[in-house]
């Protein structure tokens, strides 16, 4: 016996038909995030699965080419639930110089 009911995510596991293994469905997260470094007085616009991991690959000279050799700081992030998503909005906030001014203004009046 082996089967998969989609609907309640249970697995019955062949030669065990006793045996139920319970699978729960992770939906894995995407950000775009834009980060700041006050020395080059600059933003950087991304998308990654681990928003934390990603910040400090940039702080370690291991990110993007143009973030090396600065420290940046998180200025917005946003998730998305599809990667196709995410890219798409990362894309339209690249290309915005408004909306990127607008969020970094917001970012340092906060941060005074």
């Amino acid at each position: 016996i082996g089967f998969l009911n989609r609907g309640s995510h249970v697995r019955v596991v062949q030669g065990a038909p006793f045996l139920m293994t319970f699978s729960s469905k992770i939906k894995k997260k995407y950000f775009v995030y834009m980060i700041f470094s006050k020395k080059r007085n600059a933003t950087y616009v991304g998308y990654t699965s681990n928003i934390l991991k990603r910040l400090n690959l940039h702080n370690s000279n291991k990110g993007a080419k143009f973030t090396r050799g600065n420290f940046w700081a998180l200025v917005f992030s946003k998730s998305f639930i599809s990667k196709n998503i995410a890219m798409k909005y990362e894309y339209k906030l690249k290309k915005n110089q408004v909306l990127r001014k607008k969020l970094l203004n917001s970012y340092l009046l906060k941060n005074k």
